[in-house]
């Protein structure tokens, strides 16, 4: 049974990718970039999207397919960083803003543009530099 939920999954996943909708995050919501809205005065776009639902039930199986949408900050994190630099702020508060581990603070998650992936911006530092740190590389293993 648990086949036939990934297969319609599956389904629902190629036919959404196929009209042109990203998927956002894990969860199944879709949304579509070609038909965003953009709010200038509060510095958001609104994207239009699908939340999929499947369960199995007694005689079969549940298929759910809602409406959502996605309020998205046309304002980057770097951007963020950088007026507050501009007006002033010191860097340990700036770093405390963005500190995840801190109760009132949430955390931001950031959507590159190639490729609708997103993270999460745990926390800042600026005294780590390329030059300053020493990166390693660890090859995921081959099964």
């Amino acid at each position: 049974m648990p086949y036939m939920l990934h297969f319609i999954n599956m389904i629902v996943k190629s036919t959404l990718e196929r009209d042109k909708f990203k998927q956002i995050g894990r969860l199944p919501k879709f949304f579509l970039e070609t038909e965003k809205k953009e709010i200038k005065e509060y510095g958001i776009e609104v994207w239009p999207g699908y939340l999929t639902t499947t369960k199995m039930c007694h005689d079969g199986f549940y298929l759910n397919i809602d409406t959502c949408t996605k309020f998205m900050s046309t304002s980057t994190v770097l951007k963020q960083i950088e007026n507050l630099l501009k007006s002033g702020q010191d860097p340990q508060q700036i770093c405390a803003l963005f500190d995840s581990s801190l109760k009132d603070v949430t955390r931001r998650v950031v959507m590159t543009e190639h490729n609708s992936k997103t993270y999460q911006v745990d926390g800042l530092t600026f005294d780590v530099t390329p030059e300053s740190h020493e990166f390693w590389w660890v090859p995921k293993k081959v099964r």
